[in-house]
């Protein structure tokens, strides 16, 4: 059980368009004063497909979140999907739509695999483990500058302005104040020319640094708070839940993440170009499942957080205190919120040169009405 925009108990819904279905009635689509998911016009009215079903509890009951059984989608019509993810807050998108029901009520049987970066999910996709994983842009654009067919299909995370999200962080008794004090001395990053590389890069760099001297190594976020503790980096850059987490041990001494640009895509959902040539239909319902999650997690914050213990097997205190990711509840991705991440890759050497965010996205059909 959980909660979620469908408060109607047992009235069923169309998988493919998430419109309510009740007997004997005309009903409308998905919620009152929303706009449906597949662009029907608000208070679009639907006639009913089948008869035997229970009517619909009161309009005003809208309004309200109550706990709702996830629809009952007939197991043939739902099409299957392997989905990479990461055990991340900004990451998390993929376990609020599958605990919350927005893969089923989309009309996807959606198994996770749960992996430690964006270059780690490029190469199960490229294994044919994975169907569509989540990576920061960086990545997905390195990709595409050694001539990878995998690009992106729908936003996830997205940085604003003020986020604290993305934190370089060094030990609670290091002296080093601004970038200059990092010259000659050890960063570390969860991945190698990715967005953690080069948002460090750029703050050094904007903050008196010379980014000759500074050498960057790959540790994964959950041992940063160990290496900083133990000196044996001079920094690290930590997002969430970690940077709390690393609290007692380490201390701020810069917000990388808003080096790159006050507003942009931090993570991306991405799929073989060859996959989303023959999965349309997947695609279409993938993202108005996790657009619909992303909206819900915006608004709920405490209740997505019950949901990210679950799945992470993060500490509640932490996840209760830390700052949260915010999600873009688009369907479809802006290329101008691409393009700061693209060209701050190139200025600090992740990249051999810019290139329009436009070829990162595929080519998908947008989400079109049903008749």
């Amino acid at each position: 059980m959980g909660h979620g925009i469908y408060p109607f108990g047992r009235s069923s819904y169309d998988a493919t368009c998430l419109r309510l279905i009740c007997r004997r009635r005309v009903v409308r689509c998905a919620v009152p004063g929303r706009r449906c998911p597949l662009a029907h016009p608000p208070g679009h009215l639907i006639r009913p497909a089948r008869s035997g079903l229970r009517t619909a509890v009161a309009a005003t009951a809208l309004f309200v979140a109550v706990s709702w059984a996830a629809p009952a989608v007939p197991a043939e019509s739902l099409l299957p999907l392997n989905l990479g993810v990461m055990g991340g807050d900004s990451t998390a998108e993929g376990f609020y739509a599958q605990d919350m029901g927005f893969f089923k009520a989309a009309g996807l049987d959606v198994k996770m695999t749960v992996m430690l970066n964006g270059a780690a999910l490029t190469s199960a996709m490229s294994s044919g483990a994975l169907d569509i994983g989540i990576a920061s842009v960086g990545v997905i654009a390195m990709a595409h500058e050694h001539n990878l067919p995998i690009r992106f299909i729908a936003p996830a995370a997205i940085f604003t302005e003020g986020a604290r999200t993305t934190l370089l962080m060094v030990p609670r008794d290091s002296t080093a104040r601004s970038g200059a004090d990092l010259n000659g001395q050890t960063v570390a990053i969860n991945g190698l020319k990715d967005l953690t590389q080069f948002s460090t890069a750029a703050w050094i760099d904007k903050n008196g640094g010379d980014l000759r001297t500074v050498k960057f190594i790959e540790i994964p976020f959950s041992e940063m708070g160990v290496a900083l503790e133990q000196h044996r980096v001079a920094a690290a850059l930590m997002t969430e839940p970690f940077a709390s987490a690393a609290k007692s041990v380490a201390r701020e001494l810069g917000n990388a993440g808003a080096a790159v640009a006050s507003k942009y895509l931090v993570m991306g959902w991405f799929a073989p170009d060859t996959w989303t040539a023959q999965n349309a239909e997947t695609i279409r319902r993938f993202r108005i499942a996790i657009s619909e999650a992303a909206r819900w997690a915006n608004a709920h914050p405490e209740k997505s957080a019950a949901i990210l213990v679950r799945y992470t097997k993060m500490m509640p205190d932490t996840v209760r205190t830390m700052a949260r990711a915010k999600y873009d509840t688009s369907t479809l991705l802006d290329p101008a919120l691409m393009q700061p991440v693209i060209d701050a890759a190139a200025k600090y050497g992740t990249l051999a040169h810019s290139f329009p965010a436009s070829e990162l996205i595929a080519p998908v059909p947008a989400p079109v009405p049903h008749n």
